[in-house]
C-alpha cells in the first residue's frame, strides 16, 4: 500500500524505499501529516545546502549527509500519505516546489564554495549553468503537458526501434542517472567525502545543458 511500483520507477528507488518504509509506518501511527514531513525535508535540504556552502571540511561533510536524509524523508512524505489515505494535490504541489528550491540553490553554494576557497571565480559561471540548466531540465515535463506536446510521435509506439538506436537510447538513459535526484546527491556526497567538489562542480556545469537539451528535444511532438 505504502510502495506501489508505480512510484517507484527508477532502480534507484530501491536502496531509498528499503529504508524509507520504517519511518513511514511510525510517523504514520503517530499521526504525523505528509505535509508536516515535506516541510521538514525541504527545511534539512537548505541546512545542507547552507553546510555544503561552508569552508570547513566538516560542516560541507554534514550538509552531504543532511541532504541523503532530506531526500530520504522525500519517500517517506509519500508513503505517509497513502498510509493514511491522504494523498492531495497541495501535497504533490509542495513536493514540487521544495525540490525546485532546493536544487536551484544546491550547485549556487557549492560553486561559491569553490570560488572562494579554492581561488576558482570559474566555478560561479559552471555552477550557475548547472543550477539553471538542471532545474529548468526538471520542469520540462511539466510545460510539455501543458503545452500538450509529447516525446514521441504517434506511430512511433507501433514502430521497433533498431539495435543502434536502442542501444544508444540505453546507454543514454544510464549517463541520466547521474541527473535524478539520487545520482545527483551521490556525486555530491563523494565529491565532498574526497574532498574535490570542483570536479562535481565541471562535471554538471559541461553535461547539464547537454542533459537539459537532449530533454527539450525529446518533447518535439505535437
Amino acid at each position: 500500500m505504502a510502495q506501489p511500483a508505480i512510484v517507484s520507477p527508477s532502480i534507484t528507488d530501491i536502496p531509498y524505499r528499503a529504508i524509507s518504509i520504517y519511518p513511514s509506518v511510525l510517523l504514520a501511527h503517530l499521526g504525523i501529516t505528509p505535509n508536516q514531513i515535506t516541510l521538514l525535508w525541504i527545511l534539512i535540504g537548505m541546512v545542507a545546502v547552507v553546510a555544503l556552502g561552508s569552508p570547513s571540511y566538516a560542516f560541507r561533510i554534514s550538509g552531504a549527509i543532511l541532504l541523503q536524509m532530506s531526500y530520504l524523508l522525500d519517500y517517506v512524505d509519500g508513503e505517509v500519505a497513502r498510509l493514511q489515505r491522504r494523498t492531495s494535490k497541495r501535497g504533490f504541489f509542495l513536493d514540487l516546489a521544495g525540490h525546485g528550491l532546493i536544487k536551484s540553490a544546491l550547485f549556487l553554494a557549492v560553486g561559491y564554495q569553490v570560488a572562494g576557497r579554492l581561488h576558482q571565480p570559474a566555478a560561479l559561471l559552471l555552477s550557475f549553468s548547472a543550477a539553471v540548466c538542471l532545474v529548468t531540465g526538471y520542469a520540462i515535463p511539466f510545460y510539455a503537458a501543458y503545452a500538450s506536446v509529447r516525446n514521441e510521435p504517434v506511430a512511433a509506439a507501433h514502430e521497433v526501434p533498431s539495435t543502434r538506436i536502442g542501444t544508444v537510447r540505453k546507454l543514454f538513459n544510464v549517463t541520466g542517472l547521474l541527473f535524478e535526484s539520487p545520482g545527483l546527491y551521490a556525486a555530491l556526497l563523494l565529491g565532498t567525502i574526497l574532498d574535490a567538489p570542483q570536479w562535481v562542480i565541471l562535471f554538471y556545469g559541461i553535461f547539464s545543458p547537454i542533459w537539459f537539451l537532449r530533454r527539450l528535444c525529446r518533447y518535439r511532438f505535437e
